[in-house]
């Protein structure tokens, strides 16, 4: 428990990530609003909690800003999980970026500054940047062409512009959290692996690590960064004043490709791995863009090269920085949280997550 309970909103609580952070932060004696879409698919036990207050907000919606601006009067910090995993860019923009700049325009309208933990994604780096031996950190290169991207990825570069250009404007302080693969139950599956066919799993790439973050681990990183003031730092003997920082959110015990697909095939999926490789298909997917430019943007992901790449190309990744700042750790190992996740997928009878 933290030395003093804070008053934290949070955004998306009864999302995948929301739901854990609402537990996290009850698990270390804070005081939780829970902003949720959908009053009636709150946790029962939420209901009459006495440190958590739920209110039903669609932050996709219009005419919100009376009652965000209720919800979060007086809160010590915010911690903002809403966006959408898929979908093209319509939906990015009104499941990603409208809740967004709601959420900041509230804030930075109001005569408080509450903390801001906005949760972003690994998927902003360039990860072809990443040279043979280094790993990726918070100091690599960000996605500079993002037409070669995804409408994930670029949701979420545009999402950190918005909150770095609001923290600036206003004075907040602003923690940008970038997790990996977030698993747990019902959740399962990632890209990072290769192609999902029925009961078959073709295993594009072997060596390199899976970024994974469990999310009760994910959920625990979230709240500490609400407790933790912006570090400052000192330049040629006097204090500056940093108003954002980003840190990644990964496990300790990230597994390679094998210890992945092992450790999922506990929940009876997938019956057969077939070996492949991801390079051919990174190869016909750059002819084609150089071919037939006009049909690149068109493509799916694994023909294209950027985010196959992203994916699949074979390196390892630090949460140095996690530790340090936050002073998170975790013995949990990879198979003990995959077998968890596995265990309760089966008990709520959540379906493979594709």
């Amino acid at each position: 428990m933290t030395g003093s309970a804070l008053h934290i909103a949070i955004t998306g609580a009864n999302g995948f990530i929301g739901r854990y952070t609402v537990a996290a932060a009850l698990s270390r004696g804070h005081r939780v609003i829970a902003i949720i879409r959908n009053r009636r698919r709150a946790d029962p036990a939420w209901l009459d909690h006495p440190q958590i207050e739920i209110i039903e907000i669609d932050l996709s919606e219009d005419d919100n800003e009376k009652d965000l601006a209720v919800a979060l009067r007086g809160v010590d910090a915010v911690i903002h999980t809403v966006a959408a995993m898929s979908g093209d860019e319509s939906v990015h923009d009104r499941n990603t970026l409208k809740p967004t700049r709601a959420v900041l325009d509230t804030v930075t309208d109001s005569d408080f500054l509450p903390r801001f933990v906005l949760v972003s994604s690994l998927a902003v780096y360039d990860v072809g940047a990443v040279e043979q031996g280094q790993p990726l950190d918070e100091t690599t290169a960000l996605v500079s062409d993002v037409s070669s991207r995804d409408d994930y990825c670029r949701s979420k570069l545009v999402q950190e512009g918005l909150a770095l250009a609001a923290a600036e404007a206003s004075g907040f302080e602003l923690i940008i959290m970038r997790p990996g693969v977030v698993f747990g139950p019902g959740r399962l599956w990632n890209g990072h692996i290769g192609q999902a066919l029925g009961p078959l799993v073709v295993q594009l790439e072997k060596n390199g690590q899976v970024p994974v973050s469990f999310v009760e681990n994910c959920a625990e990183a979230l709240v500490l960064a609400a407790e933790a003031p912006v570090e400052h730092g000192v330049r040629d003997g006097r204090p500056t004043v940093r108003r954002a920082e980003f840190i990644n959110v990964l496990d300790d015990d990230l597994p390679d490709r094998g210890r992945y697909v092992a450790a999922l095939r506990q929940s009876g999926w997938p019956r057969y791995v077939l070996p492949g490789s991801w390079r051919p298909l990174a190869v016909a997917g750059s002819a084609v863009r150089s071919l037939a430019p006009r049909l690149s943007g068109r493509m799916p992901g694994l023909l294209r090269p950027d985010i196959i790449r992203s994916r699949l190309k074979p390196i390892s990744y630090s949460n140095a920085r996690l530790h340090e700042r936050l002073g998170w750790s975790s013995s949990r190992t990879f198979e003990d949280a995959m077998q968890r996740s596995v265990a309760e997928t089966a008990e709520d009878g959540h379906a493979r997550a594709g």
